[in-house]
This record gives C-alpha cells, structure tokens and sequence, in this order.
C-alpha cells in the first residue's frame, strides 16, 4: 500500500513525506505520536472517491488508539493527513457510521458552528507559510472544495512553452497563489505593438509566487518607442550618422566626438519608485539617407508585483529594453523599465528572487549605443538575507513595508 503522509503540529505543517507499506503501515504511523495530544487522521484514496476519518487521544504517547485502527484495505493507495492539536482542546466532535458502496467505514461529525469553522480555517490559512506548502493545500482543496478556480481564485501554469497575458494596467489578486511550474513559460500584459501610446504594466498581487527554472514574468520591450520618452535617445542629424542611447536609471551611451552623431538622454525619476514608476525611454534613431531610417530600440515596461507570504524564483522577472536596429549605423539602445517588488512577509521566511533584471538595450553591433538601464526596489523584512548578486542594475532596498492601500491606489 502507497500513502502520502502530511503531518500537523498544532496547525503547523511539519513534513510531507511519501512512503510505501505493505501490513506494518501502522508501525509507521505510531512513531510520529510522540506527544500526548488529540490528533485528526485522514485517508483519501487515489481516486479521491471514498474518504475516512478518524479521530482520538493519544494518551500513552507511544500507541496509536483504538479509534484510528481502520483495517487495511488491499491494493488501495492513501493520502494520509495527520493533525495535532492541543492537548486540551475542544474538539466538539463525535463519532458516526456511514456506509458507502456497501462498507461501513468512520467518518468524523463537526459540531462547530460556520463561523468557527470559518475562524478556523482562516487561522490555518495563515499557519500556509511556503509556496510548496499552498500548493499541496490547493490540491487537498480540489477534493474538499472544487469552487476554486484557475485563473480567478489561484493561477497555475504548468503546459509547457506557454505564454498568458494579463489585463494591461490593471491590478491582478490572486488569494491562493501564482504558480508558473511548466517549461518556458511566460506571464506578460496584452497590449497594442502597432499602437505607440500602449505601453506594457503589469500589476500583480499574490500571496504565494511560485516561478520555476526557464519561466519568466516580464514587461520587455514594452516602454517608449523609437525617440520618445523623458529619457530618449536624440537622432542622428547627419547622413551616415547614428542615434544616442536613451537614458532612466542610468545614462545611455554615445559618441559625442563625431558630428551629427545622437547624444544619450538624461536620466530620470527616483530610487525608491514610491513617489514616482516610469517606462524605459526609447533610443535615438539614425540617419541613413534622407529617405530611409533606422529606429532605435523600445524601453522597458513596468511590473508592480506585491507577495503576501513567499517568493520562490528560479526563473527571471525582467523589464528590458531592446536594441537599436543596425547594418552599418548603430541605433540607439532603449533604456530598461521599472521593476517594484513588495514581499510583506514576516522575516522568518526565506525568499528565492531569482534573476531580476531591468536592462538596456544593446545593437546588433559593438554596443556603444546602448541604452541606460532601469530601476529596481525591492521591499523586504528579511532584506539582509536576500541574495542580490541575481538582481541588475543593483536595486533600492528598504526593510519598511509600504502600505498595501497606497500600493493599490497608485
């Protein structure tokens, strides 16, 4: 018999663990009862049709009673969840008899009230404190609660090289988690390329952040275009000559030195990215011939993105801008985006960032042109544990949290 095994101490998940046992599964089971408590026992099956429950006090410590003795049942796998709770709890339950297919098997009868239900089950959504955590919980909730939708309630991805884009402008609440776990895929904004005024933000507001390996969110490409924005690249004024680098975060690059050559923009905006969040500028076009231009590259756009509880990223947040065009000139580069992130949880729980980057944008050639690069803020209690050597340009950090409300009302 196979059993997948999730143990609870006073509502806090301990370990997961899966094993296989044949007739002496019960000897696995009595060597996690090692405190005196009341604990709560339940078997799924793999096909999630029949479920049994038991319950009981665990008074020697050592045995498992006779409550929770449930005869085995042959070739029939289980998920097994086992729940401490305090030794003295009111656990306001009692036992009941139901038969299903023909066998009587226990089943467990609350006698709580909804609203203590309901104060229960919000106390144990807050105890969810791990990415892995909420979606091992996601998947119980499927069999307990099939309301929760994909897309509405939750969002997980896991067919492989897929692309989502979300609402342009708009903020995006997820209660249940953000979950990216297939192979290359990528989480953007829909918006209009032909249309020089729609530019690419994205607002997202979760508490969990799964992102796996090769998966990314990203606004790339989606600033200023070609000679717009506060930091634009300027042109080239003469034949043959090439376009500056657009500028935000940091200055884009230029060759001042020859005649007619587009200068780099100024820089921009603020560090922190509270007061004021910007698109990347576009780079400066060149001047082929009369007749004939290259443009420069487009800015980087903007992710606001606000984690309640954990951020797990072995994938890329990323705003980059993109390259000036080239044969023989070099168009400006555009500058990169604006990257806020805001990881509200308390500072015992670890984070992984991942790659975040807000890059400018380089040429097809040697890469003298190339944009500035964007900002980056990253809000955290346990800043000092966060590895930054992943994240570029090097970001803005603070330990105090801003206020949600006036996240969501910017």
């Amino acid at each position: 018999m196979k059993f997948f095994m999730t143990v609870f101490k006073n509502n806090k998940r301990l370990f997961i663990k899966q094993t296989n046992v044949d007739a002496q599964w019960k000897h696995c089971l009595n060597s996690f009862f090692k405190l005196k408590s009341f604990f709560l026992i339940q078997f799924i099956t793999n096909d999630r049709k029949e479920v049994v429950r038991a319950i009981g006090h665990d008074s020697s410590s050592k045995k498992i009673p006779k409550s929770i003795r449930i005869k085995q049942q042959k070739s029939m796998s289980f998920t097994v969840q086992i729940q401490y709770k305090l030794p003295n709890a009111d656990i306001g339950a009692k036992y009941a008899t139901s038969k299903q297919r023909g066998k009587a098997k226990p089943s467990l009868i609350q006698n709580k009230g909804k609203k203590q239900q309901k104060k229960a089950q919000k106390k144990e959504a807050n105890q969810i404190e791990t990415c892995a955590m909420m979606f091992e919980q996601l998947q119980l909730d499927g069999i307990r609660d099939p309301k929760l939708r994909n897309g509405i309630d939750f969002l997980l991805l896991t067919e492989n090289e897929r692309q989502v884009k979300l609402e342009n402008n708009k903020w995006h609440c997820f209660k249940f988690g953000v979950f990216l776990l297939g192979h290359g895929i990528s989480l953007t904004v829909q918006n209009d390329a032909d249309d020089v005024n729609d530019m690419g933000h994205l607002k997202l507001k979760t508490s969990y952040l799964w992102i796996q390996n090769t998966c990314v969110i990203h606004c790339n490409s989606l600033g200023y275009p070609s000679d717009m924005g506060p930091g634009k690249g300027e042109k080239g004024t003469e034949i043959r000559r090439a376009g500056g680098g657009a500028s935000y975060g940091s200055k884009g690059r230029t060759r001042n030195f020859v005649s007619g050559n587009g200068k780099n923009g100024v820089p921009y905006g603020e560090d922190s990215l509270l007061k004021e969040i910007h698109f990347g500028s576009g780079g400066g076009s060149t001047f082929v011939c009369k007749k004939s231009h290259w443009e420069g590259g487009r800015g980087g756009g903007i992710i606001e993105i606000i984690v309640e509880q954990q951020l797990i990223s072995e994938g890329a947040i990323e705003c980059n801008a993109s390259g000036g065009g080239w044969i023989d000139i070099d168009a400006g580069g555009g500058s990169g985006g604006s990257i806020l992130l805001v990881l509200q949880a308390p500072c015992h729980i670890p984070h992984l960032l991942g790659h975040i980057v807000a890059a400018g944008g380089g040429t097809f050639n040697r890469g003298i042109y190339t944009g500035g690069h964007g900002r980056i803020a990253i809000y955290s209690r346990a800043i000092a544990l966060l590895a930054m050597h992943t994240v570029f340009p090097p970001p803005y950090t603070s330990k105090a949290i801003p206020k949600e409300s006036f996240l969501l009302s910017k």
